[in-house]
């Protein structure tokens, strides 16, 4: 599910490397390729944003081990993982997996 505070987070997430791009773009392009005083505060953002969405997926890792048991799958899942049985020879994991985090399951 997107929630808007997970939308506003993605968005920041991709204005924040859209101006590292335009900013290593823009040194790379002059003679002498060095990363400005400016650029440290690009690298401090991102660093931060790397460091949010990296517990952003450590803590939703927990409840989704807890709440999708195989006996869950087995239940509420059947036809999803019968689908993935038929075409990629496997059956739904302990989480979901391979859930590509699109929600599906």
């Amino acid at each position: 599910e997107t929630s808007p505070a997970n939308m506003l987070g993605r968005a920041t997430a991709i204005l924040c490397l859209i101006a590292s791009l335009q900013a290593v773009k823009a040194d790379l392009t002059t003679k002498d390729p060095t990363i400005g005083p400016d650029f440290g505060y690009v690298l401090a953002v991102v660093a931060c944003i790397c460091m949010h969405l990296s517990f952003t997926i450590m803590a939703t890792a927990a409840p989704r081990y807890k709440y999708l048991t195989p006996e869950f799958v087995a239940k509420s899942l059947q036809s999803e993982n019968d689908e993935l049985k038929k075409l990629a020879g496997y059956e739904l994991g302990r989480g979901c997996h391979p859930d590509n985090g699109l929600g599906r399951l």
